[in-house]
């Protein structure tokens, strides 16, 4: 798609040999190896300071990812792949704490250990009655 046609559409860069949480420069992500990880690293760049994380299971408990399998020319993931993932994410916390970020799991089954657990209602709840 030209850029022209969608001149309010930024494009997002991954630093590949970064796996933290990245502020300093908006737009450029930590690479971490997962989208997820992606994802909660650019809602803190939008300043995101409550969020709650759903399908971040970071296990293949159930043989595959929590959506199942990806498509043709993507790569699943294998046990050593979702152990570094969880490790990393777990490490973020400190960063996320200074910076005023509250993060929690609102999903069962997650192997990430670091951060609260809620029921996904209640964490809503809790969130709800924080912001209002």
């Amino acid at each position: 798609m030209p850029r022209e046609k969608f001149p309010d559409v930024h494009k997002v860069k991954c630093d590949h040999g970064t796996d933290e949480l990245l502020f300093n420069v908006p737009g450029t992500l930590g690479w971490f190896g997962n989208g997820g990880s992606q994802a909660l690293n650019l809602a803190c760049q939008f300043d995101a300071t409550k969020i709650i994380l759903l399908g971040f299971d970071m296990n293949l408990q159930r043989g595959m990812h929590w959506h199942g399998r990806h498509g043709h020319g993507l790569n699943n993931p294998k046990v050593g792949s979702v152990d570094r993932w969880r490790k990393i994410l777990d490490a973020q916390l400190p960063l996320l704490s200074r910076r005023g970020i509250e993060v929690v799991i609102g999903s069962p089954g997650s192997s990430l250990t670091a951060y609260r657990k809620l029921d996904l209602q209640e964490a809503i709840n809790e969130f709800h009655r924080a912001l209002f």
